[in-house]
């Protein structure tokens, strides 16, 4: 048995409210559809709760809860929604005018996700203990100056323990 690390991707994104003032203040509430893919043959994968982190060029203006789920052997499942809120962050320096410049020439904007969980694994009826495991997410969405659905570019995660 070779066991494969399961593989995620940011599915769909829809905005209710990303609203960058003139002071630099971002008010934002964010729902993310994540996809998970196990490939393994024997191996069950159990995630507790957790909490996930949304971060535009290292500031950190989103946050909300992460579900527990198990991921079945072989399987492809989409998690409940994860929503993460943030309201009125202050952004410094060049992410305060780089956002602006995205926002305004309706550019891709590139988030970070960061999940922070624990994970059990399962084989057979042998279950292994609570390991902490982070999830990290880059993704690149179009404009989401408007509520709705945003248009995913590109999406790539990683898990590491």
């Amino acid at each position: 048995m070779k066991p494969k690390a399961p593989k995620y991707s940011v599915q769909e994104v829809t905005v209710t409210t990303f609203n960058h003032t003139s002071d630099n203040r971002i008010t934002s509430d964010l729902k993310f559809l994540i996809q998970a893919e196990n490939r393994n043959k024997h191996f069950k994968f159990s995630f507790g709760e957790g909490n996930l982190i949304v971060s535009y060029e290292g500031f950190d203006i989103a946050q909300g809860p992460f579900p527990a789920f198990d991921q079945p052997h072989r399987s492809t499942i989409e998690l409940p929604v994860v929503r993460a809120q943030g309201h009125s962050i202050i952004l410094h320096g060049a992410a305060a005018s780089d956002l602006k410049k995205e926002l305004s020439t309706k550019s891709d904007v590139l988030l970070k996700l960061k999940v922070k969980t624990h994970i059990r694994v399962k084989v057979g009826s042998l279950k292994s203990w609570k390991q902490k495991v982070k999830l990290s997410c880059q993704v690149s969405i179009s404009t989401p100056s408007k509520p709705g659905k945003v248009k995913v570019t590109s999406s790539t995660c990683k898990l590491k323990n």
